[in-house]
């Protein structure tokens, strides 16, 4: 039992990671850019607001830029953001069991705009683990 969620887990972090490639690269999403932007300049040490402009609360940049502790590139970014869908649908698998799976297709019909690393997929992951 352990080991099929195992594989299960690893399957969804390559598919999350392979979908960041393949629609992300095809696809300009100026808000993707700038969140790995921002998560970058966190990560050589500049301060939101004072260094440069942010409008949302900068949680989601100081998550990612951890991720970006280990190497510092756009794949690594991606990655993170795929451990962290990853995470949000195992909450979810813990919440409603193996409905789980009707749920994929229905957040991944309008391409994917639910789960976009930007902070709005933070807030509904965070709401998701109080629940």
């Amino acid at each position: 039992m352990k080991k099929t969620i195992k594989n299960i887990l690893i399957v969804l972090v390559v598919f999350f990671v392979v979908y960041s490639l393949l629609i992300l690269f095809s696809i300009n999403f100026a808000d993707v850019t700038w969140n790995y932007g921002m998560s970058h300049a966190i990560r050589l040490g500049e301060i939101p607001y004072k260094d440069f402009n942010i409008v949302m609360t900068p949680l989601y940049q100081y998550l990612m830029s951890g991720f970006l502790l280990i190497k510092d590139s756009y794949l690594l970014f991606l990655f993170g953001q795929a451990i962290l869908v990853t995470l949000f649908f195992v909450f979810i698998y813990k919440l409603i069991g193996n409905k789980v799976l009707i749920l994929l297709p229905i957040i991944a019909f309008p391409r994917f705009f639910f789960i976009l690393p930007n902070y709005n997929f933070l807030a509904v992951f965070l709401v998701i683990i109080l629940l």
